[in-house]
């Protein structure tokens, strides 16, 4: 609203302008409200300003995917393109799940998100091609009880693509711990103390295999509790505590976020809706850089 006191001399145009300035003002709040909960440090900001969409082959499903965190370096004393940056990708390359009702039949299958995973995994790569500094990127997949390291830390993207394309699903089961312990045995081995530390878990959502514990960040409390594996009989949820006490210990040495892929819960019927609401909850264990539901 003007003022009644502003004088007549104010035109059309100022008014617009000062419109203008009131805008870029809203937007730059929003644009730092935004960016706080992904921020990995004082030292640091992320531009997830850049918005992409793309199609799988043979998949309907459209993609939303955020620009992959550009890190720029705050310090006055540090060139960008002095930077060196360890990228860690923790991917899931695990087969269908199946879910059961009381009686033990079957009644939702999910299929892999392996296509999703390796697109995904790509479009990370390409957007680290572009960044500034030097970027090296390592590979691991996780399935069933175990994780193992595809690639290690490297600046060869077409060879990092190439290993993308050779993986494939299989098992049933899949360990986020597993995959995010092999993340932390990359990050160790880096001798840079200067260099910037990050690690990307790719995730359904779901871990039901490997080391597990009833005591941690998810209990009793936590919804959907009550799943669990069906020749285990161990609790979902006692599985997922020991990833999460696992992405806290790598919190300490690296910023690690997590890409969720939800195409496969979409279609679950009523009964299995707590599982995926307990899956969403799983993957807040680090900072969200891409949703998929």
């Amino acid at each position: 609203m003007v003022s009644a006191n502003v004088s007549d001399e104010i035109t059309e145009k100022s008014l617009d302008q000062v419109q203008r300035e009131n805008e870029a003002k809203l937007l730059e709040r929003k644009v730092s409200d935004d960016t706080k909960a992904f921020s990995p440090g004082d030292d640091y900001s992320l531009d997830n300003n850049a918005v992409e969409m793309f199609d799988l082959p043979n998949n309907t499903p459209k993609i939303n995917m955020e620009g992959i965190p550009k890190i720029k370096s705050k310090s006055k004393v540090r060139k960008e393109n002095d930077e060196q940056r360890y990228n860690v990708l923790v991917l899931d390359t695990s087969a269908s799940s199946s879910f059961l009702d009381s009686s033990g039949n079957i009644f939702y299958t999910a299929d892999t998100a392996i296509d999703y995973v390796k697109a995904s995994a790509k479009k990370f790569i390409e957007g680290v091609q572009k960044a500034d500094g030097t970027n090296y990127v390592a590979i691991v997949e996780y399935k069933g009880s175990t994780a193992n390291v595809v690639s290690e830390f490297s600046t060869d993207f077409v060879s990092l693509n190439a290993a993308i394309d050779g993986l494939y699903a299989s098992q049933n089961t899949r360990n986020v711990a597993a995959g995010l312990q092999k993340a932390d045995t990359l990050i160790n081995e880096i001798s840079n103390p200067k260099a910037i530390k990050n690690v990307v878990l790719f995730t359904t959502g779901m871990t039901n295999d490997g080391e597990y514990s009833y005591d941690g960040h998810y209990n009793e409390d936590t919804i959907g509790s009550e799943w669990r594996r069906s020749d285990t009989q161990v609790r979902l949820y006692a599985y997922s505590n020991a990833a999460y006490a696992m992405a806290e210990t790598l919190k300490s040495k690296a910023t690690v976020y997590s890409v969720g892929l939800f195409q496969m819960m979409e279609n679950m019927p009523e009964e299995g809706l707590e599982i995926v609401q307990f899956q969403i909850v799983f993957f807040r264990i680090s900072y969200i850089i891409r949703t998929f539901l």
